[in-house]
């Protein structure tokens, strides 16, 4: 499967990981007091739209907490 030797349990774990981490994040975007409610659609937009790149990108550049 995907020209990568894994099995049924790790992939299930792959994808477990990932949701649970996405999951997360749209948490953290809604509880993050430093964005306006603009900013927070644009940020849910960019990590629904680009999944684990969003995810990434949030987390780079996102305004902490206050």
């Amino acid at each position: 499967m995907l020209f990568i030797n894994i099995g049924k349990f790790e992939l299930i774990f792959i994808l477990l990981t990932i949701l649970s981490f996405w999951i997360y994040t749209f948490y953290h975007i809604a509880k993050n007091k430093a964005l306006s409610n603009s900013e927070k659609n644009l940020w849910y937009l960019i990590v629904l739209l680009a999944n684990g790149f969003g995810i990434l990108v949030y987390w780079i550049f996102c305004k902490k907490h206050k």
